[in-house]
Order: structure tokens, then C-alpha cells, then sequence
């Protein structure tokens, strides 16, 4: 087994187990540990129609999120935003926003979704 299946089999049985821990702790009063690099981010599945949630490392600048995929090769849920893309939901620490994800692989192999989030609606009581 070379280094690259190593880190995959661990990242399949790793991952797993992080989300499990991380999902509670965002959702809990000791977010504020979190909350500044990892958001969940929920998705519907485009061949199944389930809906999917995951916590991500994230970087926000305004009105866009990008991801960068760690191991894409041993994830899939990325793939869901391939070509035209797909809507996504992104909850933040203080607000849940809508938007379009799309994703793309470059050229060393790494992948980057970008979420272009919907404008913010505010209603005037």
C-alpha cells in the first residue's frame, strides 16, 4: 500500500468520526471554538435527492464562500456541483444563507467549491 491509499483509508474511517464530533460542538454553546473556520453546509444529492449536511473549512469574502477540498479523491460530496453547479445552504454562526455552488478541479488537483450566496433579505416591520 502506497502513501496515498494509506491517507485514503484513513480519511474514510477518519472523517466520519470528525463530523461526528465537529457537527455536535457547532450546534452546542462552545461553537465559538469553531465557528471562525468551519461552517455545515447542507445539499441535496444530485442523483438521489436525499438532503446532505457536512461541516467544511470555509474562507468568506462578502458574498462568497469557497471551500477547498481536502483528499477530493476520497470525497464525493463535491461532485455535486460540478458543471452548472447546484443550490446549497451555508449555516453560519449567526445567520443560514442560500446559494449556488459550483466546483472545479485544478490544475494540481485540488478542488474548490465556490458559493456565490443569494443577497440577504430584510423586512421592514
Amino acid at each position: 500500500m502506497n502513501a496515498r491509499n494509506l491517507i485514503g483509508a484513513i480519511e474514510r474511517v477518519g472523517n466520519p468520526i470528525i463530523n461526528a464530533i465537529t457537527v455536535p460542538i457547532l450546534e452546542s454553546r462552545w461553537s465559538w471554538l469553531l465557528e471562525r473556520f468551519i461552517v455545515t453546509i447542507s445539499y441535496s444529492g444530485r442523483r438521489s435527492g436525499k438532503y446532505f449536511s457536512t461541516p467544511v473549512l470555509y474562507s468568506e469574502h462578502g458574498d462568497t464562500v469557497n471551500i477547498r477540498v481536502a483528499s477530493p479523491d476520497s470525497k464525493r460530496w463535491w461532485r455535486n456541483f460540478l458543471d452548472d453547479g447546484a443550490p446549497i445552504t451555508v449555516h453560519f454562526p449567526d445567520a443560514t444563507r442560500t446559494g449556488h455552488a459550483t466546483s472545479r478541479r485544478g490544475h494540481r488537483g485540488f478542488v474548490i467549491v465556490h458559493i456565490d450566496l443569494d443577497p440577504e433579505f430584510h423586512v421592514d416591520r
